[in-house]
């Protein structure tokens, strides 16, 4: 028991002291904790890092050509025709078209169109023609020579013309039909 109030006093003041120790130091661990947690999260480090992602886009070109150039008939007078090209090359890609097909006619730089189911010599079985690159038949297309020229748009376009002529004055002996050749073009890209 308490015999004083001396006594009460330093009984109490012992009771405190342990209050405020053990509230101290349950304060103190709390701090530590957090402090560890703190410390273990901020102890993380970043750091970054680069790549590039690439591709390649290749050059590729289709092209058509009308079936047919057809003059019509032939009446001893000049006559023209012409044959688009249509191309679809890869946007940016330069492509040359030209014609491969020799020149076998009398004229230099014309081609035989002969009569249908005939390769005759006869003058009557074959009707000279000359391909050109432009409508003003400057200049003339043969074996690879003049060739065109043309730059992809990345879309099916019009990419050239080949013009034709048959020349006037070829007689007017010629056998009644069809004359026809068939001529290659080629593209190189």
């Amino acid at each position: 028991m308490i015999k004083n109030k001396k006594e009460f006093k330093k009984l109490n003041n012992k009771r405190v002291q342990a209050k405020t120790s053990t509230a101290l130091k349950c304060l103190l661990a709390s701090l530590v904790i957090y402090n560890a947690t703190v410390n273990t999260a901020g102890a993380q480090t970043t750091t970054t890092g680069t790549f590039t992602a690439s591709t390649n886009v290749g050059s590729t070109c289709t092209f058509a050509i009308a079936d047919t150039m057809s003059f019509g008939a032939y009446l001893n007078a000049q006559l023209t025709a012409s044959a688009a090209i249509t191309a679809n090359c890869t946007n940016g890609t330069g492509a040359t078209f030209y014609i491969t097909s020799t020149t076998d006619g009398n004229t230099s730089g014309t081609y035989k169109l002969y009569k249908s189911n005939t390769s005759s010599a006869a003058s009557t079985n074959w009707i000279e023609a000359s391909f050109w690159k432009e409508s003003g038949f400057t200049n003339q297309m043969t074996s690879g020579a003049a060739t065109i020229t043309y730059t992809g748009t990345g879309s099916s376009a019009t990419a050239a013309t080949i013009y034709g002529r048959v020349a006037g004055s070829q007689g007017t002996d010629k056998a009644v039909g069809s004359f026809a050749k068939t001529l290659t073009v080629q593209i190189s890209y």
